[in-house]
């Protein structure tokens, strides 16, 4: 039998800003009539570090297709699982994405059918306004989100209700206001910020941890901006006279993302903190390598974080939760200055590294 071609129009449902996916190719022993469509794009092809973008892949004249996603981008932290074998796609991306993500999306069946789907991602950092003209986005007028007035703080009880005001600028017009919580056992929804940017959450037992909570505001013209917030719930603690058991946040350790290759005064930290888990078995070098990243999923995982093995902004905020907080029996009224915080920070990571150089001399025997 023959070999036949056929090219087939891949079509995109739902996207104002054009056809963005050109064209599929079957080919096979069979002539493969059906085609590939992209659906429920959001929230568009342009997207801001930390912003959530999800589409579905639908394929018709298929006998059971699979899905099969690869990314041209190198060392970005998308890949072939964040396309499910349903043709769900959901990726949040992290400063290392920041750029064009050209996605290459194959679909056959055990027939021999098989078509592929060029289709481009362009991550932009947060805070940047975008418009698009056909498949080539372009930046436009500069826009900004900002939070204040957290209150009555960054750290809560559990039943202690927190505030935060968002305040979008650089919009023609009053944009719409979501939040995401990076948490997965989280309580948050969209019915917690309000349409003038009022964000208010009152935590439960089950949302003690910390959250990195993800605020944006879009237009209906697509400009989107992006801030996070950090909120630490505790359980209540139990007060004694005018004393209480008081969680006080040292200034934060991990300010960059890591990842695979990174070469960084903080991976030997990260290092150091793994070993001191039990996540890491390898000597601190400073060199984030594949075992380093191996540990930071174990990290991840126990910490119900996405398992990427990057070191992003919700494992940051993990991190610096763990080696920045100390508990200490102080007055409720009362603040820690900041030079007796970085002294406890320094002595905690001198404390890790002598169980570092005993490890390493218990091995040698």
């Amino acid at each position: 039998m023959n070999k036949s071609f056929q090219m087939n129009a891949v079509r995109i449902a739902g996207y104002a800003g054009g056809l963005l996916l050109l064209l599929g190719t079957a080919t096979g022993a069979y002539a493969n009539t059906g085609t590939i469509n992209i659906n429920s794009i959001s929230p568009g092809n342009s997207i801001p570090v930390g912003t959530k973008v999800t589409f579905t892949v639908t394929a018709t004249g298929f006998n059971s297709p699979k899905y099969v996603l690869s990314d041209g981008y190198h060392n970005g932290s998308l890949g072939g699982y964040d396309l499910d074998s349903l043709g769900q796609f959901a990726w949040t991306p992290v400063q290392n994405d920041v750029g064009t993500h050209p996605l290459a999306i194959v679909v056959s069946d055990s027939s021999g059918n098989a078509a592929t789907a060029n289709y481009t991602l362009t991550v932009t950092p947060s805070g940047t306004s975008i418009s698009s003209s056909g498949s080539n986005p372009v930046s436009t007028s500069p826009i900004s989100l900002s939070l204040s007035g957290v209150s009555p703080s960054s750290k809560v009880n559990a039943g202690q209700t927190v505030t935060v005001s968002a305040v979008a600028s650089g919009f023609p017009d009053a944009p719409n206001y979501t939040v995401f919580d990076s948490s997965e056992a989280s309580s948050i929804t969209n019915t917690n910020i309000s349409s003038n940017g009022v964000f208010s959450w009152t935590p439960q037992t089950n949302d003690a941890g910390t959250h990195l909570i993800n605020i944006t505001a879009a237009d209906t013209a697509g400009r989107i901006a992006t801030s996070s917030v950090v909120i630490a719930v505790q359980t209540a603690a139990g007060t004694t006279g005018t004393t209480a058991t008081q969680t006080t946040a040292a200034d934060p350790t991990f300010t960059t993302d890591l990842a695979l290759g990174s070469n960084d005064p903080q991976v030997m930290t990260l290092q150091q903190v793994l070993i001191a888990q039990g996540d890491l078995t390898a000597t601190a070098n400073g060199h984030f390598g594949d075992a380093t990243k191996a540990a930071v999923i174990k990290f991840q995982a126990a910490h119900k974080i996405a398992q990427l093995g990057n070191v992003g902004p919700t494992t940051r905020a993990a991190l610096n939760a763990l080696v920045g907080t100390t508990n200490t029996a102080t007055p409720v009224t009362s603040t820690t200055n900041s030079s007796v915080k970085s002294q406890i920070q320094t002595e905690f990571l001198s404390i890790l590294s002598a169980i570092q150089l005993i490890e390493s001399q218990i091995s040698s025997l």
